[in-house]
């Protein structure tokens, strides 16, 4: 059945209480779009977006080929969700750093994870305690550390986050930073799949990974 959908071309100067109204669209056709409250929302008040990240101490980054990972999302296979990658957080605790960048990479048709400590994982609806396993109402699986079942390698990279490594001792002067990478959901990780954020070469510094995530129905 055709379903006819009507828009005003330009602003519409409207006050509460009026009724339905035209959607608002641009000149060339397209439908205009304003966020409310904020990019995430819906997602957060709808319990759906989770906040997961390794202790506040920091974990010694490893190279994404190591066999024992230090941030490792992981999906089972009856989750029955996909997990959507919004932003990355990277803060830096203690050690001296290499020359690098910190990366992505990941695998499909995994195993469960072996040698594994949950990540601290909170409902950005913020109503639940931090949680060890699902206490956040979340289905997929958060670790720090996590081994994966079948060790990542060369061919698992898949890109380097937003800003890269320095070479610089720990007591060296500068300016404070966070690496934060904007992903917007760039990188599924779908169930039996696992996905690690680490570092293109053995980092040897000490830093604290954030991730936000949102689960969405398959």
């Amino acid at each position: 059945m055709k379903v006819e959908i009507t828009g005003q071309v330009g602003p519409s100067l409207l006050s509460d209480g009026v009724g339905t109204q035209p959607f608002r669209q641009g000149r060339l056709g397209e439908a205009i779009v304003q966020q409310l409250h904020g990019r995430y929302y819906e997602l957060a008040k709808r319990g759906s977006l989770f906040i997961v990240s390794t202790p506040a101490a920091g974990v010694t980054v490893p190279i994404y080929t190591n066999a024992a990972q230090q941030f490792v999302i992981y999906n089972p296979v009856s989750s029955g969700i996909d997990i959507v990658l919004k932003r990355v957080w990277v803060g830096y605790v203690s050690g001296t750093m290499v020359a690098g960048h910190m990366c992505y990479a990941g695998s499909v048709g995994q195993g469960a994870p072996g040698t594994i400590t949950q990540a601290n994982v909170q409902n950005a609806r913020l109503v639940t305690n931090l949680s060890t396993a699902s206490g956040a109402g979340n289905k997929g699986n958060y670790y720090s550390p996590g081994s994966p079942a079948t060790a990542l390698v060369a061919a698992n990279y898949l890109r380097p986050m937003g800003n890269s490594q320095v070479a610089q001792a720990a007591v060296g002067t500068n300016s404070p930073w966070v690496q934060m990478d904007d992903v917007e959901g760039g990188i599924i990780v779908p169930p039996q799949g696992i996905l690690v954020v680490a570092s293109n070469v053995a980092a040897a510094s000490v830093s604290a990974i954030a991730a936000l995530v949102e689960e969405v129905p398959v």
